[in-house]
């Protein structure tokens, strides 16, 4: 009987005043300028430059992602919004290829090619999955890169996939998980974010099981 894989959903719970402060320090020419309440010191420079840009077209889901980054910030070395990028999943991210890329590109390419952080070996397993695995293949689904990537030395980085209370998943978010689970054989959870206010005191979430994606895989 195959071992159940289960993926943790953990409760974020973050202060009306800090939403309050995200949104005034977006409208400012320049925004966060050394605060690092909500973008915390761990989120490397070009990357925190591409957050605040971004943030001010979708100021609600970047504060949702930086919330759960803080959250975990004194355990890690860094701290990265990924962006959506395809670091895994996709031939234009292998090492091999080493494409020019913007500045934030760049700085999350080179700590994922970092072998402290991943054995080569297996990082190129991982990638490998996206052509060889014949359940992605019939599916026609790409994986996903989860929302937030947490570095320390091999084995111990942490990825989070962040949703609102009620938010369900899109084709790939799961099986992306299981790639990272199986292959890079690293921590992963889900975190449920939301405000102080909203009256959810107790509230649990179910693990996610992700038991069929990673044998099939």
């Amino acid at each position: 009987m195959q071992k159940k894989i289960l993926i943790p959903q953990k409760v974020i719970t973050f202060k009306e005043t800090d939403r309050d402060t995200w949104y005034k320090e977006l409208k400012k020419d320049n925004s966060f300028n050394n605060d690092y309440k909500i973008i915390p010191s761990i989120v490397p420079f070009y990357n925190r430059q591409k957050i605040i840009e971004k943030a001010k077209e979708r100021p609600n889901r970047y504060f949702l992602e930086c919330c759960a980054i803080k959250e975990y910030s004194i355990e890690f070395k860094r701290g990265y919004y990924t962006h959506s990028i395809h670091l895994l999943y996709s031939n234009a991210w292998l090492k091999i290829n080493d494409p020019s890329k913007e500045s934030f590109q760049r700085e999350l390419f080179d700590d994922f090619h970092n072998k402290r952080y991943f054995p080569p070996e297996k990082l190129q397993a991982a990638q490998a999955r996206i052509l060889k695995s014949e359940y992605l293949i019939q599916k026609n689904v790409n994986p996903k890169l989860p929302d937030v990537w947490l570095v320390k030395d091999y084995p111990h980085s942490l990825f989070i996939e962040v949703k609102k209370i009620k938010e369900g998943f899109v084709p790939g978010q799961k099986e992306g998980l299981a790639i990272i689970k199986k292959y890079l054989e690293c921590d992963i959870l889900i975190a449920r974010v939301f405000s102080e206010n909203e009256n959810q005191r107790g509230l649990e979430f179910e693990d996610i099981d992700i038991t069929d994606e990673y044998y099939e895989i």
